[in-house]
């Protein structure tokens, strides 16, 4: 029943099943109970002396309205509802664990594992402090490196197994350690030895951690953008490109279209002049181009799961 970050290990899916068993009998118990309680109540939703008068002056008709009225209010009880949904969810948990061992927790749980999450992020964020530019150390051979770099963010990506690039030379990452705020991490790097191969290279500069993060969801479709899209469609005109101003810069290319790039989300690599970029922000705009797409460069070069070429004409192909 538990989501993950409350759990030690993976345990049995057989916990799955019997947990959802008994989470289903338990609520159904209780829902049977409260139903029972409540029909031997009579379910009256007036005082006794109001029911009885419109008793003796509708007889049959309001003893009807009084059981739909009285079903009504038993199921939309707020605790009602929560156990049918406890019900239905230790189905569907079963049936997960039975078909594909997958463990599926409890929804509340979920939204506490959720405020959890929130919590723990503003206080992670709150002790690393602002973020600001790396220092950069330059070592010797007798001193056993050949960079030092001071971060105020980690680098969780970094490991031993990646090429990283600064300022056109290659570097291995050796060991990391910490030190006092504001720039807690350290990372020790030597130069990369003859013959190993680069598969997976990260162009490094000392001010990326001053770059906005990449949005999850940019590139998702929402709510009544179909819509908006319909609305929005105005002449086929060329894409307006606009480059950054440099490093630092929060962007280095936006694009301004008269159509939605439908196809481009955070995991797709965008191909255009021999570079790859990623798309990290969108946001929308008036006519004749209302939509605008942030990319920046890949500072990972590695193969992309998914490649699309740009080319600021190629809207003039689209179909109305």
């Amino acid at each position: 029943m538990l989501p993950e970050r409350y759990r030690k290990g993976t345990p049995p899916h057989i916990y799955a099943i019997a947990t959802g068993i008994a989470q289903g009998l338990v609520c159904l118990f209780l829902l049977v109970f409260r139903f029972l309680w409540f029909s031997e109540s009579g379910g009256e939703l007036l005082h006794r002396d109001q029911a009885f008068d419109l008793f003796v002056r509708f007889g049959g008709q309001y003893v009807q309205a009084n059981m739909v009225a009285g079903l009504a209010r038993f199921w939309l009880n707020p605790l009602n509802f929560l156990l049918v949904y406890l019900v239905l969810e230790a189905v569907v948990r079963c049936m997960a664990a039975l078909a594909s061992g997958q463990m599926i927790p409890t929804l509340p749980l979920v939204a506490v594992a959720a405020v959890h999450g929130l919590i723990e992020k503003a206080a992670y964020g709150r002790k690393l402090g602002e973020a600001i530019p790396d220092h950069v150390f330059r070592g010797s051979e007798r001193q056993g490196f050949a960079l030092k770099v001071y971060s105020s963010r980690p680098k969780s990506h970094w490991n031993s197994y990646i090429t990283i690039e600064f300022e056109g030379i290659h570097y291995q990452l050796m060991r990391e350690e910490s030190a006092p705020a504001p720039r807690r991490f350290v990372y020790y790097l030597r130069k990369n030895p003859e013959g190993r191969a680069a598969s997976v290279i990260d162009h490094y500069t000392c001010d990326r951690v001053l770059r906005p993060m990449q949005d999850k969801w940019v590139g998702t479709p929402r709510a009544f953008d179909r819509l908006r899209s319909m609305l929005d469609q105005g002449p086929l005109i060329p894409d307006e490109l606009v480059r950054g101003s440099g490093r630092g810069a929060e962007f280095d290319l936006k694009i301004r279209s008269c159509r939605a790039r439908s196809d481009w989300n955070a995991s797709v690599t965008v191909e255009f002049e021999n570079e790859w970029y990623e798309l990290y922000k969108e946001e929308r705009a008036s006519r004749p181009r209302p939509y605008v797409y942030y990319l920046r460069k890949c500072s990972m070069k590695r193969p992309p799961k998914v490649l699309r070429h740009y080319d600021p004409g190629d809207v003039m192909q689209m179909q109305n």
